[in-house]
């Protein structure tokens, strides 16, 4: 259906039940608004198409028309119709119809598309990329100048209604009704069926369908508020299952599998509710339980080498079923005018009830999946002080209790410690400094691992490893005068893992911002910005063949500890004015805007047995750890010509620059023998882009 028929459609039904809940006739005079707004652009790019338009639809060479509709329409006695329609025609389209009588009833009719453009003129051996079923010709993969070519890119079409009822106040209601439609194709990585040393790249066909309804019912009156909601979500993959003929397998033709997204369905309860107490106190909650479950059938066999070898499974198909719980509880309380409180508990838990399956492989050895879910208990409370006019001292402390199923660190404690000044005098802003301290322990669990699995005893993953860490921001909003006001601020993270023996043993955070905007009589607007953000992490980690003891271990060329410390800097500054040349009437805009981050890796073997075949310290560091540059120049100049006619014309320059190791020297194929075939998915995002625009805006 094309969306403006969706639209007439859905607002012809719902429009005239709307009427039955009036009991007044419209007024003589209503007041209707309409603003039309036309855009035509002219760009020309080169380099990497679909990274400059990204989530845009924009053409190269080609004029574009870019519109927008405004519609608003009241008649003064409380009923309303705002429609908005942008970019018409093109992937980016939206439209919206929202209407009502303020008090009483509101609807809310919507589409959107959305584009995703990942990589364009990427090629594949396959004959039909976009299909389930993935083919190419001849016993083996073609050269690549026999390749197809086809785009990495998806759009989604979103519809939905919605509709408030209030009328029955203090009662609510509220029901929401969504459909969303996603097509396209994204890459998918997999392995080749001959060992870990051969990969491919493979065109996944996309093709979702998604509905959602969400239902609310409440009652909001002083001093209480309480809320019903429901939400039910049901997801659709019309491919389920990625077939393609493998070209590792000496065994041709072939077809390999791999299960893709499975259908499933989610729903949630929840209650929200506050009531106001004695002594300027409140109390809120919030309740809810969900649950998903999907169902998908296992593939039965798997190939290994050139064998098609069956699985022996305790089921072929996997039920999933995951709960969740939720409980939270806050007091908040101002009893005396120099001092608020706040006490809190939450709590949650995801129970996962899906099917426990075993598989036997051909050497007799048993897996069994395991299932993941885990509860968390926070509990904590917060003061709030305030020890002068304008000067407030704010403390906090809180614990965390996390409990997973996991067979290295099933549980974390975390004693979270803050506190915070802030102080505001009138003529100066706002200043803050806060400190946070984190203390986390772990209780470690060995299940006295043996032969390769040993270097469990020395690992510690850092999202569950015990830490300790620091964490300083201080930040200074002031407006010394009228026409000036300026932002500052600075944080400073520290995590230490001294626990850790292989993993991440420290990681450093310093991040600054500054932003400035001064207006210079009626005639200037000078504004600008400066962010910059520094990390730097270190690691052990432990490479061996035989003896995984990175403590007293053998050191040697097959054996042997190595360490990384890595830096990521970025910064981010823009610079800009406005001149009004003739004040509310002709004003030209100039602006500038560069980001930069640059990225290294510092290797070193601590042992020089590793460092064979002309390798040393220094050569086996990575320079270009995900650098990018990207800069943008805007001109325009915005002419009021009447108090509803306005025009605006200009250019924007924009430029964007990779270079990282991964993707440095990028090839299609990979060893002779191939052990890769890749498509050119993200292999060089840098484009350089000039557009052109004209824009006329009218207002009836």
């Amino acid at each position: 259906m094309r969306p403006l028929t969706f639209l007439y459609v859905i607002m012809f039904c719902i429009l005239p039940y709307s009427f039955l809940l009036s009991e007044e006739t419209p007024p003589e005079t209503p007041i209707i608004q309409v603003e039309v707004d036309v855009t035509g652009t002219y760009p020309t790019i080169s380099g990497n198409k679909a990274k400059y338009n990204g989530y845009r639809d924009i053409k190269d060479g080609s004029v574009g028309a870019y519109g927008s509709v405004l519609l608003g329409y009241d008649n003064r006695k409380g009923y309303f119709m705002d429609f908005s329609a942008l970019d018409i025609g093109y992937d980016t389209q939206s439209y919206r119809l929202e209407g009502g009588k303020w008090g009483s009833f509101k609807y809310i009719l919507n589409y959107n598309e959305t584009p995703h453009n990942i990589t364009w003129d990427a090629i594949t051996p396959y004959g039909s990329p976009g299909s389930a079923y993935l083919v190419y010709p001849g016993p083996g993969s073609p050269t690549t100048n026999r390749w197809v070519p086809f785009d990495y890119s998806t759009i989604r079409k979103d519809y939905g209604a919605g509709i408030r009822v209030d009328r029955l106040k203090p009662f609510y209601m509220e029901v929401s009704y969504s459909h969303e439609k996603k097509e396209g194709i994204k890459p998918f990585a997999a392995e080749g069926a001959a060992g870990f040393g051969n990969a491919i790249e493979l065109p996944e066909p996309v093709d979702y369908r998604t509905n959602q309804l969400t239902g609310e019912m409440g009652y909001a009156k002083q001093p209480l508020f309480l809320s019903f909601q429901y939400l039910y979500s049901q997801f659709g993959n019309n491919n389920e299952v990625l077939s393609f003929r493998n070209p590792f397998l000496t065994t041709q033709p072939n077809v390999d599998r791999f299960n893709l997204a499975p259908d499933n369905t989610y729903q949630k309860f929840s209650f929200t509710g506050n009531v106001k107490l004695p002594m300027n106190s409140k109390f809120n909650t919030n309740l809810g339980h969900s649950t998903g479950k999907s169902d998908v059938n296992i593939l039965g066999s798997i190939w290994n080498n050139d064998t098609l070898q069956p699985l022996i499974l305790s089921t072929n198909r996997f039920h999933g079923d995951v709960r969740t719980q939720n409980y939270d509880f806050v007091l908040t309380s101002n009893p005396i005018n120099f001092v608020e409180g706040k006490a809190y508990y939450k709590y949650y838990k995801r129970d996962n009830q899906s099917d426990t399956i075993t598989l036997v492989n051909e050497d007799g050895q048993v897996t069994v999946n395991q299932l993941f879910e885990y509860k968390k208990e926070t509990f904590g409370a917060q003061l709030d002080f305030r020890l002068y006019r304008g000067l407030h001292l704010l403390t906090r402390y809180q614990h965390v209790n996390l409990d997973r199923q996991r067979y290295d660190i099933p549980e974390n404690k975390d004693d979270i410690y803050f506190a915070e000044i802030r102080y505001s005098p009138m003529s100066l802003g706002v200043f803050r400094i806060s400190y946070e301290k984190l203390l986390r322990n772990a209780d470690l669990l060995f299940r006295n691992p043996t032969g390769s699995n040993a270097i469990q005893l020395y690992q510690r993953r850092y999202d569950a490893a015990p830490q300790d860490r620091d964490t300083f921001k201080t930040a200074w909003s002031i407006t010394p005068i009228d026409p000036l006001s300026i932002d500052i601020s600075y944080k400073y993270k520290r995590s230490d893992y001294d626990d850790t023996i292989i993993g991440l043993l420290k990681r450093e955070t310093n991040e600054f911002a500054f932003d400035m905007d001064y207006t210079m009589g009626k005639y200037f607007r000078f504004f600008g910005y400066f962010d910059y953000q520094y990390i730097k992490t270190d690691q052990l980690q432990r490479q061996f063949d035989t003896n995984p003891n990175p403590v007293g271990g053998i050191q040697d060329a097959t054996n042997f500890n190595w360490r990384s410390k890595q830096k990521d800097t970025t910064y981010d500054y823009g610079l800009g004015i406005d001149i009004h040349a003739i004040p509310k009437k002709l004003t030209f805009r100039l602006s500038y805007d560069y980001v930069m981050a640059n990225g290294e890796n510092d290797f070193t073997y601590l042992t020089a047995a590793a460092l064979t075949g002309g390798r040393n310290n220094e050569n086996i560091d990575i320079a270009n750890w995900g650098d990018y540059r990207k800069q943008c120049f805007m001109f325009k100049a915005m002419y009021q010509a009447t108090p509803s006619m306005g025009i605006t014309a200009g250019y924007i320059y924009e430029r964007y620059k990779t270079s990282d190791a991964q993707y440095d020297g990028y090839q299609y194929v990979v060893g002779t023998p191939p052990s890769t075939y890749l498509t050119g998915a993200y292999s060089d995002p840098s484009f350089n882009a000039n557009l052109v625009f004209m824009g006329f805006s009218y207002k009836f």
